[in-house]
């Protein structure tokens, strides 16, 4: 009887779990785990990007046309009014205010890309052609210009200053700061060019050597167009690291740098800001409010700035064709 009683249970069970067709019964379907698995892929970014480009990017896009102050009467607190175009008004004024007769931070800024321009584009592409071709003594430049990259920013920028006060005896200026930039700067697209040439079909230059083009040749008609979407997009960076280069001053001189860059002074701000501005020793620092409307101006400025340059690129660089 037992034994007739395990029987039925046993099929009762095996009738349970599987369907009349002999095919075990799923728990999902195929088109629901896919759809899961999509869901636990995307979770991740998107609440990335919700928390910290909508939440972070709307909060200081709203904090810029509000003004904070200390709540009265025994209260605590801020109290919060809307102060329309107020810290832009304040802080507009300050990328062309020049002190102690140096440049403005603005033209510090402009000085700092042009000489980003210059040598992460032209003398880099120069650099990098030298050590595609395998010139004589190409791995040694590309090991002495790459070298720097290596060694941490600021064992580089005690080696320079030792080297300044030591052996030169002469203080850090900013034409000797501009020159710590391109010692250090432009490594990197160096081995970037290189790499981007490197893709290019040896044929193509065997073919243009045939035809008798010299090296100048060779570079401008055949190896520029070939690796022109590299070069679009360090020169997009560039802009857009126009108004955030800090160009090294806080780690020379931390917050007392006589001359300034747009970045380096909203570091400085960031750090030493509050909500509400705060009288420093020598100066007065920015709130959060007024450092939000900087950060939209520059991005009123940048953003139309980098999208037609980049259009400009795309337009009337030179084409592979």
């Amino acid at each position: 009887m037992e034994s007739m009683l395990a029987t039925t249970d046993s099929k009762l069970s095996t009738a349970r779990t599987n369907p009349p067709n002999g095919k075990p019964k799923k728990l999902l379907t195929r088109k629901k785990r896919r759809l899961l698995f999509y869901t636990l892929f995307w979770i991740l970014p998107v609440i990335h990007f919700v928390v910290f480009y909508v939440i972070v990017n709307g909060s200081y896009f709203t904090m810029a046309f509000q003004k904070y102050s200390y709540a009265t009467d025994g209260k605590v607190g801020y109290v919060i009014e809307f102060a329309k175009f107020d810290n832009f008004l304040k802080v507009i004024p300050l990328f062309f205010q020049a002190e102690n007769g140096n440049n403005s931070m603005l033209v510090n800024s402009l000085i700092v890309y042009g000489l980003d321009f210059l040598c992460g584009t032209v003398v880099a592409l120069t650099f990098a052609f030298y050590i595609y071709k395998k010139y004589i003594a190409s791995e040694f430049f590309r090991i002495i210009l790459f070298l720097p990259q290596v060694l941490s920013s600021v064992v580089l920028t005690m080696l320079f200053q030792n080297i300044c006060s030591h052996v030169i005896e002469e203080q850090i200026t900013f034409p000797m700061v501009l020159l710590y930039f391109i010692w250090t700067s432009f490594g990197v697209n160096i081995i970037m060019y290189t790499s981007a040439m490197s893709g290019i079909n040896p044929s193509i230059s065997e073919s243009c050597q045939l035809d008798g083009a010299g090296p100048f040749q060779e570079f401008w008609h055949i190896t520029v167009p070939m690796i022109f979407p590299t070069i679009t997009t360090f020169i997009v960076l560039g802009i857009t690291n126009l108004f955030t280069h800090q160009l090294g001053l806080y780690t020379f001189f931390r917050d007392s740098a006589e001359y300034k860059t747009v970045g380096y002074y909203m570091y400085i701000q960031t750090l030493k800001s509050d909500m509400v501005a705060l009288q420093g020793v020598n100066r007065e620092y920015l709130s959060y409010s007024e450092i939000s409307a900087m950060g939209l101006t520059i991005t009123a400025i940048v953003l139309p700035v980098t999208l037609f340059v980049r259009r400009m690129l795309k337009k009337f660089g030179p084409s592979v064709d």
